[in-house]
């Protein structure tokens, strides 16, 4: 089903069945009598929808965090901190690496002279975990025992470090950059 509603987001964007949903400089002819796309509301929904997903989101985070037992965190420490340090430090630095070595340099794919790009491919690659990575473990925590509560304390973990490793990441990335 996520295949075929691809499949479908892709008709729509890349023909002219997009005027349908959105306004462009050069739309269908039909007019409606506000000069909104006749599907437009379709999209409104949609965008209502996908932001409600991030507050509910951290509120099933919250309760999953609610249902760790504190005993329960210890066998968790030497994992929460390989994964901290994996995705906080350890990518940043492959993330920069990359995108001036590779993207930059070698191939040519991103201007040196814009450094805003390059900041956010470089600041993307040491940002923390999605909660939809904590979701879909919920989902596998039926099939598993408390997967869920354990990602959960992971990902509390990765987002309490972020604040100090994003803050010294970014500097470090600005002052290369600028």
């Amino acid at each position: 089903s996520d295949l075929i509603g691809l499949f479908v987001g892709l008709l729509v964007a890349l023909t002219p069945l997009r005027d349908l949903f959105i306004t462009t400089p050069d739309p269908l002819s039909t007019s409606t009598p506000d000069d909104l796309p006749i599907l437009g509301f379709i999209l409104d929904v949609t965008l209502l929808l996908g932001g409600c997903c991030v507050p509910l989101g951290l509120t099933v985070l919250g309760a999953s965090l609610s249902r760790l037992k504190p005993g329960r965190m210890r066998p968790l420490i030497p994992t929460m901190a390989m994964i901290t340090i994996a995705k906080l430090v350890i990518s940043p630095c492959i993330g920069i690496m990359l995108v001036q070595f590779v993207f930059v340099q070698h191939f040519g794919w991103v201007p040196a002279q814009n450094h805003m790009l390059r900041f956010t491919l470089m600041l993307t690659s040491g940002s923390p975990t999605s909660i939809t990575c904590f979701v879909l473990a919920q989902v596998w925590d039926r099939r598993t025992k408390n997967a869920g509560s354990e990602m959960a304390a992971i990902i509390a973990v990765k987002y309490a470090v972020s604040v100090v490793s994003l803050t010294i990441g970014s500097a470090c990335m600005m002052y290369y950059l600028f």
